[in-house]
């Protein structure tokens, strides 16, 4: 810029960052800060006019705006010089930072970003570069150190680690394992630290590495678990807890189902004596009492055998004792054995069996259990002068057996309830009379089989339980003879 003329000569790169041709005229000191933003015009003329008073070199930062309204972001430098009349004359460089400026505004953005992240997070977070110069500390990582500020000031990751030193249970094993990592660029680590004054952080480690695969850094994080521990600690020796109370249980289950049977079947027979007049005759009053007896004895013996098999399913000592079995036989046992129950609910029972035999290998004592528990159920959630029918065929490589009832139904939000232990529905003549293990060892014993089982039911409407066997069972051979029975 020439004060005396106040013209402006300048490069054909000048005119290019200002969006301008160069053939344009020489523009003026006004017309050279039109270019500029009207927020940036006053401080860079400002500059110019100081300078030249003062005789003194410049610089500043501005942002041009071009004919097509683009904005150039643009650093000066310049001085003053006088020819050799003394005459002043203002020279110096405009370069194009907008690039430059972008991308730094975008590293500030970022830092930002990531600052606030570090902040917000419950880890405390360390980063040192591949000399071990501490970068970077946040808040969260003083406060569960307890670093003073001077030592966090001082960058120092070894200063760091003599500081927590006397917080570390085992020092030595703490340092190895730091050491390890810093020999190693590429591991990652995540392990867990015991404080000195009880308290437990996890330790998460990863290395900084650049895109082209270069070694950067490490980042460490830290997170106080000492209440998750606390916690965990207590779950476990809970836990521990109620598997000793259920070992106690099954131990106990085992014990008394196993212990009551003899009894039971002393009871069973001989009122089975008495019913039948081997001891004499009987009244009509007490023939109604060893009726009685019977139908208790076989209500609680249905009881027994369910806690027996659910002790040994607990136990994992559940086996089959399969053979060659005609099903027709066994639901004419169960039929039969249940009378006394269908006559007293005042019920009618149907057994529907084809005249052929129904073969399969299977285990008999069990799948009568299934039969008596499925039955039962319907006696139970049978109103009086229901019906009740008992049906099986073949079909196919399959057995299927369905036990179909006019009772009360059962509702659609109920049918998930009805194969889980110890689950009863409140409905029936007899409100949570039984063990409510029934049907959940009905449903172990058929699945062990190979089978299926299931219900279809409605409210108001009856309810149908069915269970599906193979006939050669490729699950249950044998050999599961040599079981328990």
């Amino acid at each position: 810029w020439n004060p005396s003329r106040n013209t402006i000569d300048g490069s054909e790169e000048l005119y290019r960052i200002a969006g301008l041709g160069c053939g344009e005229p020489a523009p003026t000191l006004d017309a050279y800060l039109n270019w500029f933003h009207p927020e940036d015009r006053g401080e860079v003329a400002r500059t110019i006019t100081e300078a030249l008073a003062a005789r003194q070199p410049f610089s500043y930062e501005a942002r041009i705006v071009r004919p097509d309204g683009g904005i150039r972001h643009v650093h000066a430098n310049g001085l003053v010089e006088m020819d050799a009349t003394g005459v002043p004359k203002v020279v110096g460089t405009i370069e194009d930072v907008t690039e430059r400026r972008e991308k730094d505004e975008a590293l500030l953005r970022s830092s930002a970003l990531l600052e606030a992240e570090q902040e917000a997070t419950p880890d405390g977070v360390l980063v040192v570069d591949e000399d071990r110069v501490v970068l970077d500390v946040n808040r969260r990582f003083v406060e569960l150190w307890n670093i003073p500020p001077h030592l966090v000031e001082r960058r120092s990751d070894r200063e760091l680690l003599e500081h927590v030193r006397p917080q570390i249970k085992d020092w030595q094993s703490f340092l190895a394992r730091v050491e390890e990592l810093y020999r190693q660029p590429t591991a990652l680590a995540q392990d867990e630290i015991l404080l000195a004054d009880g308290r437990v952080f996890e330790r998460y480690s990863s290395p900084v590495v650049s895109p082209a695969g270069q070694y950067l850094g490490r980042v460490w994080y830290f997170r106080d678990i000492s209440e998750r521990k606390r916690i965990e600690a207590k779950l476990q020796q809970q836990y521990d807890q109620l598997r000793e109370l259920d070992r106690i249980k099954d131990d106990f289950l085992h014990a008394v189902s196993h212990d009551l049977r003899t009894p039971l079947s002393s009871i069973r027979g001989y009122s089975e004596f008495l019913a039948d007049d081997l001891a004499g005759s009987l009244s009509p009053g007490q023939r109604e009492y060893v009726a009685q007896i019977e139908k208790g004895a076989i209500r609680l013996e249905g009881m027994v055998n369910d806690l027996l098999d659910f002790a040994r399913i607990e136990a994992g000592t559940f086996r089959l004792d399969c053979g060659q079995t005609d099903l027709r036989a066994l639901i004419r046992g169960v039929a039969d054995s249940l009378r006394p129950l269908i006559e007293e609910a005042k019920l009618t029972l149907t057994v529907s069996l084809p005249e052929t035999p129904l073969t399969a290998n299977l285990d008999s004592e069990r799948i009568e259990r299934v039969l008596f528990n499925l039955l039962t159920n319907a006696i139970k959630f049978t109103e009086r002068g229901g019906r009740i029918a008992l049906r099986a065929r073949a079909e196919g490589p399959h057995l299927l057996c369905e036990i179909v009832d006019t009772g009360i139904g059962i509702a659609k939000e109920d049918l998930a309830k009805l194969f889980r232990r110890f689950s009863q529905l409140d409905t029936g003549r007899n409100k949570r009379g039984g063990t409510g293990l029934g049907l959940s060892i009905s449903k172990a014993i058929v699945e062990a089989h190979g089978g299926t089982i299931g219900v279809s039911s409605e409210p108001g409407s009856g309810s149908t339980f069915w269970f599906r066997l193979p006939v050669q069972s490729t699950v249950c051979t044998p050999s599961d003879a040599a079981g328990e029975s």
